[in-house]
């Protein structure tokens, strides 16, 4: 799994830094999903905080510090991502569900990390 986890480090990092470097070019977005991306880029910080999230998590991952606040770090963002893609604009969903997926999987190996979350005092 510790290939997966510096993979899935990879891929955060790289789609966390294509938001400032545009590594991919953007596609065509449907009339729906380019007003929510507008709006996001309009507030001036979202997008920054997205790269920036992604980027942080990727980089725990790699060095595996924090790997399970790194993992929920990376839902929370992946999360958005996915539902962006599933609602507003399917057709570009492919990334977003694989990093899904990969994050789920990474969860799952590391889930008796996050049962001190479930626990009431």
């Amino acid at each position: 799994m510790n290939i997966l986890r510096v993979f899935f480090g990879l891929f955060l990092i790289f789609f966390g830094l294509n938001h400032q470097f545009h590594f991919f070019p953007e596609p065509p977005w449907p009339v729906d999903a380019m007003n929510f991306l507008s709006a996001l880029r309009a507030t001036g910080y979202m997008n920054e905080i997205i790269m920036l999230t992604d980027v942080i998590a990727g980089a725990l991952l790699i060095i595996n510090i924090l790997t399970p606040l790194a993992l929920l770090l990376s839902a929370s963002i992946l999360a958005h991502s996915l539902l962006f893609h599933f609602f507003l604009a399917p057709e570009t969903m492919l990334f977003a569900a694989i990093g899904t997926v990969i994050n789920v999987v990474l969860i799952y190996v590391y889930r008796k990390r996050f049962y001190p979350l479930f626990i009431a005092q």
